[in-house]
């Protein structure tokens, strides 16, 4: 493959100069005390348990693989260019760095990125296992517990999962169900079609449930409504084990999860409609609403119409007018409900 346009042919010694430049600033990094790489104590330690697995890890090591994950990490676009015409491979699983997508990716450059998979798309691995184990080792890096990210990190998930599509039907389990939770947080209709084209019945489940786990936006919840994901007049109820899967995405620690109507009743349920409303999102209750849910709730005997105090006064108020607009009375269930939470208090 050609060098990039714009870049400048790179001779002999350059390379060899700017390699060494690369491969010197890594070690450099794993020497320092304050971001030691994993491998530093296994190396200098020759009673560790593990230092014949990686001495024998790093002298398989390809020098080649090697300089190319250091200059992926090191940014130098010119040199990664003519590694990959001298024979470097992206899909090869690098001991010391896991992969050069995986580097590449870490780098959080769009530039960097964009040219590594150029490069990788370009030439697919003859084994298809090993473009599995790539795309599983990229997803697992960068599936953190904690739903709130930076937009930057959004932007990120959504590229790593359109490039993890093409895999994901031979993917394992843990790989697909990170996909599904993604296409809904990047609120990437492309890929929730994609992932229901993959896997109808399974994939139905796990973005309906990572649906409930985030807050809504009415593009979503029209897509997810229009390919029968959900049903606006149906009652959600989520098992034990469902609540742990979605728990740790939860925004807010407080006594009623956002979305879910939970210690108040015997079940965590939701609906459509409940959960716009629990989350504070007018403009998704009035796509519920358009989109033919019941104006009076789902999940009775806890209805929607509950002024609920984990809904901010600004908020409560458009939804109000909401609601009011389609025949709703926001105010009618109101006394049931203190009278319910009192009477839960006092035992």
């Amino acid at each position: 493959m050609e060098p990039e346009v714009g870049l400048a042919p790179i001779i002999e010694d350059q390379a060899r100069h700017r390699i060494a430049i690369a491969v010197g600033k890594h070690i450099n990094l794993q020497l320092n005390p304050c971001r030691r790489h994993w491998l530093y104590n296994i190396i200098t330690t020759p009673q560790h348990r593990g230092w014949k697995h990686v001495k024998n890890g790093l002298e398989a090591e390809s020098p080649l693989q090697y300089a190319l994950c250091a200059t992926i990490d090191e940014g130098d676009l010119g040199l990664v260019a003519r590694l990959v015409n001298n024979g470097a491979d992206m899909w090869i699983v690098s001991f010391v760095f896991g992969s050069p997508l995986l580097v590449a990716f870490r780098t959080k450059s769009a530039e960097i990125i964009d040219a590594v998979l150029n490069y990788a798309n370009a030439k697919r691995h003859d084994t298809p296992q090993t473009q599995r184990d790539v795309v599983l080792e990229i997803v697992d890096k960068f599936n953190p517990c904690n739903p709130i990210v930076e937009e930057s990190d959004l932007n990120l998930r959504k590229t790593i999962l359109r490039f993890a599509l093409d895999e994901a039907e031979h993917s394992h389990l843990a790989t697909r169900m990170a996909l599904c939770t993604w296409a809904i947080q990047t609120k990437d209709i492309q890929s929730v079609q994609r992932m229901l084209q993959l896997a109808p019945e399974w994939s139905k489940d796990r973005l309906r449930r990572a649906y409930i786990a985030f807050r809504p936006t009415p593009k979503v919840l029209r897509t997810l409504v229009e390919l029968n994901v959900l049903d606006v007049k149906k009652k959600y109820t989520l098992g034990k084990y469902g609540i742990t899967s979605v728990r740790r995405y939860r925004y807010d620690p407080i006594h009623i999860q956002v979305g879910l109507h939970r210690g108040y009743c015997s079940d965590q349920v939701t609906s459509v409609l409940d959960h716009a409303l629990l989350n504070g999102s007018p403009s998704s209750v009035r796509e519920a609403l358009k989109l033919r849910a019941p104006r009076d709730g789902v999940c009775v005997l806890y209805p929607l119409t509950w002024n609920l105090p984990v809904t901010k006064t600004r908020k409560w108020r458009q939804i109000r007018k909401v609601l009011l607009e389609y025949g709703s009375d926001p105010d009618s269930t109101y006394p049931r409900r203190s009278a319910r939470i009192r009477a839960q208090n006092r035992s």
